[in-house]
């Protein structure tokens, strides 16, 4: 704390002002009338790295997702601090949360602010919960060895599973992400020669694209198929989609596009994407 550092992250929270350094230590400050005057370190150990925040509107407080000296900083330790505690300049009267869970690497926490749910990955026992934002109550569990990845979207959840042994198809399911119900089971096939780039899931949309071969947009409930080839669309650095718009973003290098569902590069529709196309400076 007493060398000065980067900073990583900046949360706003109401009247206070979450910032995070590249050293893990992370500071309060309020805004507004005293404008700027620090209220604490969330730091609650000397040993304590803190690595991401979240700030969770349901509960009215902020998460920090940090990790220690005491285990060579391997697992993930998560803690709710109220936005009350942290104006009273006493953070460590926050609570620990998920501490059933084994969050060692490879495990990981997802917090979804959309659905309302966290997403929990216990390496030690392959084990996949969705627990409620609100009140941190676990809603159900995922037990699967041959899950890839899942990608959450409003009101749903993808299961990528690995390749099958004869690469020609990777299976897929949809789930409900209140319930776990699985909502459809369905097969996407594949080139078998051909490394996996990227599969994204947008609502009831799929992105799945291979190495050196078109883009497909798939409608998961019709089977619709839309090919975007692969001089129109390289495979991009990251992706954002914009819900309200039906659009995404894509960023390669240092340029940004923006797509419809239809595989049409667009302009943007509002001035604060005024990007297409563009260098960014």
């Amino acid at each position: 704390m007493k060398k000065r550092s980067k900073i990583l992250e900046i949360v706003a929270a109401k009247d206070v002002i979450f910032a995070l350094a590249a050293s893990g230590v992370c500071v309060a400050y309020l805004r507004g009338q005293r404008s700027n005057e620090r209220l604490c370190f969330l730091n609650v150990s000397p040993y304590e790295v803190i690595r991401s925040l979240f700030f969770n509107k349901a509960s009215n407080s902020i998460i920090t997702v940090s990790v220690y000296k005491h285990d060579n900083f391997s697992s993930l330790n998560c803690r709710s601090t109220p936005l009350e505690y942290i104006r009273r300049r006493e953070p460590a009267l926050g609570f620990s949360l998920f501490e059933t869970e084994s969050l060692r690497f490879p495990g990981f926490v997802e917090f979804d602010d959309v659905n309302g749910k966290v997403l929990t990955y216990s390496a030690a026992d392959k084990v996949y919960k969705v627990w409620d934002l609100k009140n941190y109550t676990h809603l159900y569990s995922i037990t699967d060895d041959n899950i890839h990845e899942i990608k959450i979207s409003p009101g749903i959840m993808l299961l990528i599973y690995h390749k099958a042994s004869c690469g020609s198809h990777v299976p897929l399911k949809i789930l409900s992400i209140d319930t776990g119900d699985v909502l459809k089971s369905f097969k996407h096939q594949l080139h078998r020669s051909r490394k996996m780039d990227f599969i994204e899931q947008f609502n009831e949309k799929l992105l799945v694209k291979q190495e050196h071969e078109a883009l497909n947009i798939v409608d998961i409930r019709t089977g619709e198929r839309t090919e975007v080839s692969c001089s129109q669309f390289m495979t991009p650095s990251a992706f954002i989609f914009l819900y309200e718009n039906q659009l995404f973003l894509t960023f390669r290098q240092r340029t940004v596009s923006v797509w419809n569902f239809r595989g049409e590069k667009v302009c943007p529709p509002f001035p604060e994407l005024l990007l297409c196309g563009m260098r960014a400076s």
